[in-house]
């Protein structure tokens, strides 16, 4: 089989994705068009597996487990506990409580890798001192579809901070998230909390821009119930 001479005055270039043929002439021109590429942005870091140094066929076959972005809650959701009235109704008020607000889905963050949250002090003109002070069925019978109820999702509990809230075996920090968009009969009281955020130098991050958090951070941006 002959094997393809190329002239001297050609060059090899590779890409990543592509080979290509260069003149000598044309090779300093190449080389400074791949300079001005724009660099990709940085990758935010995965969330570390439960189970990353297990032994066992699976991993054998296929390698180590890899932890999806999205995955890497920090908090123990408790799910249990959600229905708790005595539980929720405490963890809401507790003073080491940490509300993520949304506007729009669009979380309130510190820059593009960091959320922010809000305390008791700064969200309770919109929620009312504790909206599960009263349970349930008492929160049926006094609806009233005129008068718009902000949504509280409860998240979970961040137990590496063992000094906050506790409840039976449980210790840790209460997350909650708060849909603040201005809308009904609280647009006022949403609009007022919002120009406070931003006067402080808070975001709220639309779209695709929650994709440069940290993993951790990314999953907690998610509303899960």
């Amino acid at each position: 089989m002959k094997i393809p001479v190329i002239a001297p005055q050609y060059m090899l270039m590779k890409s990543q994705t592509r080979v290509y043929y260069t003149t000598l002439s044309t090779r300093g021109n190449f080389l400074a068009g791949m300079s001005t590429q724009k660099a990709r942005p940085p990758q935010p870091n995965l969330p570390t597996p439960a189970h990353y140094d297990v032994d066992n066929m699976l991993s054998r076959k296929f390698g180590k487990e890899i932890a999806n972005y999205f995955s890497g809650s920090p908090l123990n959701r408790v799910s249990f506990l959600r229905n708790d009235h005595s539980f929720i109704s405490s963890a809401f008020t507790h003073p080491s409580t940490s509300f993520l607000l949304f506007n729009g889905l669009a979380p309130m963050a510190k820059d593009p890798s960091h959320l922010a949250y809000a305390s008791h002090k700064e969200i309770k003109s919109l929620t009312g001192e504790n909206p599960f002070e009263k349970t349930e069925e008492e929160r049926i019978k006094e609806f009233n579809s005129s008068i718009t109820m902000p949504l509280v999702l409860f998240l979970g509990i961040d137990e590496k901070r063992k000094e906050g809230f506790e409840y039976g075996i449980y210790k840790g920090s209460p997350y909650f998230a708060v849909d603040i968009t201005p809308k009904g009969t609280i647009k006022e009281e949403a609009e007022g909390i919002i120009e406070a955020i931003k006067t402080k130098g808070m975001i709220f991050l639309e779209g695709r821009t929650a994709m440069a958090m940290n993993a951790s951070e990314g999953e907690l941006s998610l509303l899960r119930v």
